[in-house]
């Protein structure tokens, strides 16, 4: 990884981050709104704010899902690239011992990232804002708060000195 790789891949990176919300929010504002302004989720996302419109929604939509999709797809393929990667590093080590540890490494690693893309893509790519209220806030809750909470479950189960002190600490009570 040079040094001119690695800013290319922060740019890119960011002005995906910046230019995805910015698209929908300028086609968002072009909506007309009528009746009730109370969002029925755990935040503003596009999604509910789309069920407050009270005109044809589809450009809206369809935008959505396309730029949700081309950002997962991509995202994905890369994970997958470099995950092909680090297994074909991880194959050609000589020592076993070294192999595990890595695997073990890999399979803590690709859990959490499979439930954050998994939820994530669920509830961002669909072409339809037809789900009910409570369905999104569920998959919302999933990816915002129980995959940050598993994150360090995951990674320091893994840790010896973790382990001990966890058995120690149930042992006392």
């Amino acid at each position: 990884m040079t040094s001119r790789c690695c800013k290319l891949l922060v740019f890119a990176c960011w002005l995906c981050g910046f230019l995805s919300p910015v698209t929908k929010l300028i086609l968002v504002t072009f909506l007309p709104f009528c009746g009730s302004n109370e969002i029925h989720h755990l935040f503003c996302d596009l999604s509910p704010l789309l069920h407050l419109a009270c005109a044809d929604t589809f450009l809206n939509v369809i935008t959505d899902f396309v730029i949700n999709s081309c950002i997962i797809i991509l995202t994905s393929a890369f994970i997958a690239l470099t995950y092909t990667k680090i297994l074909i590093t991880i194959i050609l080590m000589n020592s076993a011992e070294g192999r595990r540890k890595a695997f073990s490494t890999c399979s803590a690693h690709i859990t959490v990232v499979l439930i954050l893309f998994g939820s994530v893509a669920f509830m961002y790519v669909r072409p339809q804002t037809v789900y009910a209220p409570e369905y999104d806030q569920l998959v919302t809750i999933n990816y915002t708060i129980l995959t940050p909470l598993l994150n360090p479950a995951v990674y320091s189960l893994r840790n010896k000195e973790i382990k001990r002190a966890l058995k120690k600490y149930l042992q006392i009570y």
